[in-house]
Formats: C-alpha cells, structure tokens, sequence
C-alpha cells in the first residue's frame, strides 16, 4: 500500500448538480466541461460554488480567506513531482511526503521555473512534509486552509512563511531550524496541536496573533524580547516554551489560565508580569538562568499545581527587589514542598 492512507470524503455534489442545471446561464459562453470545473470556485447568485474532486463544501458570500489563493491545476504539480523524481499524489489531496529531496523550491516558489505557476491544487489535505529540503519559501501552499495531519517543514533555508497566509487549522506544524525572523504569514492560524518555530532567527511572533488554544508551543532558541502576539492564547494543555530567548516582558501572556509546563529558563527576566491570570499548572516550571529575575509575586495566584518540579535559581531571595509568592498560593502549600529541587519552598513562598 502506498505511504499514504486514503480518507473517504463524501462528494459535495450539489457543487456539481448545480453547475450542470445552470450551464447555460454561467456567462463564460458555451457549456461548462467537467475540466473547466475541476478545483475551480465560481459565484452563482450569490453563493461560492466549487467542484470537481476536491469540492467538500460550499462556502457562502463571505469574503475569501485575507490572502489566501485559488487552488491551482493540478497537472502542474503532477509535472513538478516528474520533473524533479519526486512522489506524486492521485489525488493530491492525500499529501506531500518530499522529505530530503534536495528541493530548492516548490510550485510558485522563488527560483522555480514558470512553468510551475500554480499554487496547491485542493484547500484541504493529509499532511504535507517538505522537511529536510533548501527550501526558502512555501509559497504554492498559499491555498491550503486545512491540514488535517501534519505540517512539516523543519531543516530547510526558510525565511518567510508568507506561504501559508490560508492556513486556519493544521494538527501540528514543525519548522524549527530554519532561518525565519517572524511568523507573519499565520495570521489566520487559530488552532494547532503542537506548534515548534526553535532553532530559529526569530523576533516578532505577531503573526500568531488568532492563536487561542494549543497543546504545544515550542519558540524557544530565538531572540525573542517580548511574547507579544500571544494575546489571545489562553489554554495550552501542554508546554510552552520560551526558554532561552532574550526575553524582557512576558506581559503578553495576560490572557494564560493553564499550562502544563511553563519554561521560561535562560532569558533576562526582572518579573514573571503577565501570569497573574495563570491559575493551573499541571506539570514543570523553569525559571533558572534569569540572572535578575527577582519579582515572582505573579505566581500567586495558582489554584491547582500537580507538577512534580519547580526549577528557580538558590539565592533568588538575597536579589535586590525579590518579591515572594503568596503563601496562598497551591505551589507554596506543604504537599508540594518536595518539589523545589534548586531554590526551596521556603526560600521563595513567604511566610
């Protein structure tokens, strides 16, 4: 069986019937062919109507995704994976699986010839993995709004994600250890699994800006100074790290109720502002390596910590300014004492 497992999607055939019962009225002239249809949207009094293989749904008078393009013809992508000895598709919504193919660009892309001029053939796909390649842009996957499996594009040269302004939802999306600056591109992003961007160049996560609820988030090894674009995260049933980064002012992640690990370790923290909203942790905390963070007052407000490890530098308490965290606090109460394996309970909760 080939590497991918294909998924029954029922067919939206009313796209179809309606294009068929109305053919003669569509002003293009002449009858509608089932080639013309393929992976095409038109506007039929008032309503999105698209056909052929990939027509899952049909979308109403909304404005299109800010950005994002047409999906593209498909025999392109076919001549693409030809050209270049590399797997292809039938249909193309099963996924991409060019992992270290020595690729230095896909259709649409900067340094591909014109001939690859059409973006990503479907909105919704499998999976789609380019990791391991020189690649320096994605932009062919521009019409993608859906992944339902993975996105993976870690190991390449990339140095925008522009490419993939479309995307909403994607299980998980992996691009660490590539050259990227910023996350502007993801702005329509607002639900993902797991989320990893380390081993970067990275300064601006504004682009993350929709993102409400993650399992994982991973930017750590960037040069980070604040966290901003995190406004709206309020939930990560997994961790976040942010470890070793440059980071200043957390005070984006005023919105945060729960997290399962929080690592914030190795930055140039002077307080935890920001997590006051923070009221459950559910598994490690990493704080060392803020040589003058002195301020943890804002972990006071935790309700429930079940964690088995709380790492903060021995002798943050002698630091000018230390401000201790509250004594109602669940990480100061007696059942978690154990927990402290650097700076002990009794050197940070107060009295």
């Amino acid at each position: 069986m080939d590497f991918r497992e294909r998924y029954a999607h029922p067919r939206a055939t009313f796209s179809t019937i309606i294009l068929a019962a109305l053919a003669a009225f569509v002003p293009w002239g002449g009858a509608v062919s089932a080639e013309d249809t393929v992976s095409h949207k038109v506007k039929l009094f008032g309503v999105y109507v698209q056909s052929g293989d990939d027509a899952t749904e049909d979308a109403t008078d909304e404005e299109p995704l800010a950005g994002r393009e047409e999906p593209g013809d498909a025999t392109v992508w076919d001549q693409f994976a030809s050209d270049n000895n590399v797997t292809s598709s039938n249909p193309w919504s099963d996924g991409i699986y060019w992992q270290n193919d020595g690729l230095t660009c896909i259709p649409m892309g900067g340094g591909c010839a014109d001939t690859y001029d059409a973006y990503f053939p479907f909105e919704v796909v499998e999976w789609v993995d380019i990791s391991r390649n020189d690649l320096t842009d994605v932009e062919g996957l521009a019409s993608i709004r859906v992944i339902n499996g993975p996105l993976r594009l870690r190991l390449n040269n990339l140095d925008t994600l522009a490419g993939l302004r479309g995307l909403e939802e994607a299980e998980n999306i992996g691009a660490d250890g590539n050259n990227l600056t910023t996350l502007d591109g993801l702005h329509n992003l607002k639900e993902a699994q797991g989320i990893n961007f380390a081993y970067n160049a990275i300064v601006d996560i504004t682009g993350l800006q929709s993102l409400v609820e993650a399992n994982k988030l991973d930017l750590s090894n960037n040069n980070l100074e604040t966290l901003d674009g995190l406004q709206s995260l309020t939930t990560l049933s997994g961790e976040l790290d942010v470890g070793r980064n440059a980071l200043t002012d957390i005070t984006a992640l005023a919105n945060l109720q729960e997290v399962t690990t929080l690592t914030l370790s190795d930055n140039q923290l002077l307080t935890l502002e920001g997590l006051e909203g923070l009221t459950s942790i559910s598994g490690r905390i990493r704080l060392r390596g803020n040589d003058d963070l002195a301020d943890l007052s804002a972990l006071s407000n935790v309700t429930s910590y079940t964690g088995d490890r709380i790492e903060i530098d021995v002798g943050i308490e002698e630091r000018n300014g230390f401000m201790p965290i509250s004594a109602a606090s669940d990480l100061c109460a007696p059942a978690n004492e154990g927990t402290f394996v650097y700076a002990q309970q009794a050197d940070v909760c107060a009295d």
